[in-house]
């Protein structure tokens, strides 16, 4: 279970995610690391890098996600961004990581409190049998603030495999808060 869980993918390699990635491998060296300066500055990027920018994004906030190490990205895309893309990549994940703990040193953070949670299942039938098509999961999440007042409600729906991996993350979540107690 927890060593499944750490050999589990960081990203989840679709289509667009490996069309991006082959954009990158594209690209000049140079020109990646310029477009890593201009996300670190907060600087507006060219619209024909910003594929690449939500790329490198994805990346950064998927393995902040998992608290991934250096190391774990580089295992991870070795096999499809070559070194020259890589190694910067990895001094911005350093950057990335110390600007959040930054941020969220400097925000005073008032959390809202899960007052309750809804949920219902939706299953749709086939018609010329009795098998079940597309099971989904909806979820109705009603907050409060600090004072108990009612603040906001969202909803949610999950198909079979978005609530796997859901439930995936709140196990890591777990886990790490567990190492902290």
């Amino acid at each position: 279970s927890t060593r499944q869980r750490r050999r589990m993918s960081l990203y989840n390699k679709t289509n667009k995610f490996l069309s991006t990635v082959e954009s990158l491998n594209q690209l000049d060296p140079e020109q990646f690391k310029k477009v890593l300066a201009a996300m670190a500055a907060d600087e507006e990027i060219p619209s024909r890098f910003q594929e690449i920018s939500d790329l490198v994004k994805y990346l950064m906030e998927k393995a902040a996600q998992r608290s991934a190490t250096p190391k774990d990205i580089v295992q991870e895309l070795n096999t499809i961004l070559p070194t020259p893309i890589l190694k910067p990549l990895i001094k911005y994940y350093d950057y990335f990581v110390n600007e959040l703990e930054l941020k969220s040193k400097r925000s005073a953070v008032i959390p809202n409190h899960l007052d309750n949670i809804h949920w219902r299942i939706h299953l749709k039938m086939a018609e010329d049998n009795d098998k079940v098509l597309d099971p989904t999961s909806f979820f109705q999440f009603d907050l409060s603030d600090s004072d108990g007042n009612s603040k906001e409600s969202f909803a949610l729906e999950f198909s079979h495999e978005e609530l796997y991996q859901f439930f995936d993350n709140l196990e890591i979540i777990q886990e790490q808060l567990d190492e902290i107690a």
